[in-house]
């Protein structure tokens, strides 16, 4: 098990709430440090984010930086139904608040695109 995976579980049961990491432990990791710096800018200037990862469990923690820091995006993995995945993609497409689409790459195949 993780120590994301634990804090989920202290999350989910009350009696292990005061176990769970504070947010801003979630974000002093340097990689997110780094996308402090970088995604304000990105945004400020219209840019749009994808962010690939093989690892879902990565894309788990990503989830909780970007709702901590308030960042509009959507999320596709193996958990998105298929029928769902051509809906999200047009959706991001045509709606430019959404700021980030994060991805997994295991989830992804022939045919889809993202236009910018």
């Amino acid at each position: 098990m993780s120590d994301f995976e634990i804090n989920r579980t202290c999350e989910t049961y009350r009696c292990l709430e005061h176990l769970t990491l504070d947010n801003s432990l979630i974000c002093d990791s340097g990689k997110f440090q780094l996308l402090d710096d970088l995604l304000p800018e990105m945004k400020s200037s219209g840019d749009r984010v994808l962010i690939f990862s093989q690892f879902t469990m990565l894309l788990d923690v990503l989830e909780r930086y970007l709702k901590i820091r308030g960042h509009k995006y959507m999320r596709l993995d193996g958990q998105t139904p298929v029928q769902e995945r051509g809906q999200m993609i047009d959706k991001f497409n045509k709606d430019q608040e959404i700021f980030i689409f994060i991805l997994s790459t295991r989830a992804w195949g022939p045919g889809y695109q993202l236009d910018f």
